[in-house]
Parts: C-alpha cells; structure tokens; sequence
C-alpha cells in the first residue's frame, strides 16, 4: 500500500511540474493568456497522468522483483548455514547454570541453552525456556538491553529485533520475504521477527558457536 501511494504522488508530482513548466514556456515565448496558460496546464497535466503510470507501475513491478530475488537469495544463504550449523556438536559450557534477575526479587536460574527465546513486554522481559521437556516461561522486571548484557558470554543467544532474543541452538528455519524475515523454532508455533537492522550481522551471529 505504501509503495502504491508512493507511486501515484509521484504521478501527480510529474503532471503537475510539467503543466506549470510547459505553460511558463508559452506564456514567455508566445506570449499567450492567462487562460490559455490554464488550458495548457490542464491538456499537459492530463496526458501525464495518463500516460506516466505505465513506465512507473513497470519500474516498480521490476525493483519489486529484484527484491524478491535478493531477499530469496539471503533465506537460502542463511538456511545454509543453518543447516552445517546442525551437524556441528554443541559448544561446551550451554549447561551451565546462570541466574537471570529483574528489579524486583523475582529471578530464574536455568541453563543458557534451556532459554528458547526473549521477548520484551513493556515494562518486564518474558524469558521462554524449556524445563524437564515443557516449555516455560518467567516474567522479570527488567529490560531486553539487561537480558542481553547478562548472556554476552553466549553469542549463540542473539539480539535478532528491538524486542526479541533467540537461542540460534533452537531454529530450524529461517522464513520470509522482502517484506522482512523470521525465525522458525522448534517446541513453538510463534515465529520470532527479525529487524531490518539485524539482516546484515544476521550471517556472523548465526555462524558463532
């Protein structure tokens, strides 16, 4: 919708800048009237609407589409790596356990690779983790930006969105389009966005143990 909009102000931008430019033209070097400098304006204006949105609507539909296949490209990079990551053992030191605290005396223990995800929810931070083959969750007064200074020493967990943190250990795809990217994990049916900003870092973070 956004791109649509965008196209049909331009259209009207071009009719607009080429009715008043033919007609300061004619009225300089034909010395026309006002009124026919109006007509002018208006036939030029109309024939650019008329005609514009065809080269327009084409380059858009191109640059859409080279998008696409840009954005195909990157899913299939990074579902490579993804894939070689599976076959590679588990780094040492996933099972020990930290203590995660809140501004509050609420807190949670668990080993790093129990955590499947992070989410921010206003004030307080959702840990989601798994624990005796169920999924959990714990809520702490905190920040996400507190969350991920306390697990810098597990680059497998990363920041992959302004709201969210993922354990790498648990993806099984990574899905989307040019529109954005998202996480598939296993055990949950959500999918964890992926931020614009993350995309490029995105094959590095995925790639450490």
């Amino acid at each position: 919708m956004i791109h649509i909009l965008h196209t049909v102000f331009s259209v009207f931008i071009v009719g607009v800048t080429n009715g008043i430019a033919h007609g300061i033209c004619q009225v300089l070097y034909r010395d026309v009237s006002m009124q026919d400098f109006i007509n002018i304006f208006i036939e030029l204006f109309i024939a650019t609407l008329i005609v514009s949105p065809v080269p327009v609507f084409v380059l858009a539909i191109v640059n859409y589409n080279r998008s696409l296949a840009f954005s195909l490209y990157q899913l299939q990079e990074l579902n490579l790596i993804l894939t070689k990551k599976e076959n590679e053992d588990k780094p040492s030191g996933t099972d020990v356990l930290l203590t995660l605290t809140g501004a509050t005396k609420e807190s949670v223990e668990l080993p790093a690779d129990a955590i499947l995800y992070v989410e921010a929810c206003g004030n307080y931070v959702k840990i989601n983790f798994r624990e005796e083959g169920q999924n959990r969750q714990k809520m702490l007064r905190t920040t996400i930006k507190r969350i991920e200074d306390s697990l810098k020493d597990y680059p497998f967990i990363i920041r992959c969105h302004r709201a969210f943190m993922v354990n790498t250990h648990y993806v099984t795809e990574i899905k989307g389009n040019s529109r954005g990217y998202r996480f598939a994990l296993r055990y949950i049916n959500q999918e964890i966005p992926i931020s614009r900003a993350s995309v490029n870092t995105l094959k590095d973070q995925i790639g450490n143990p």
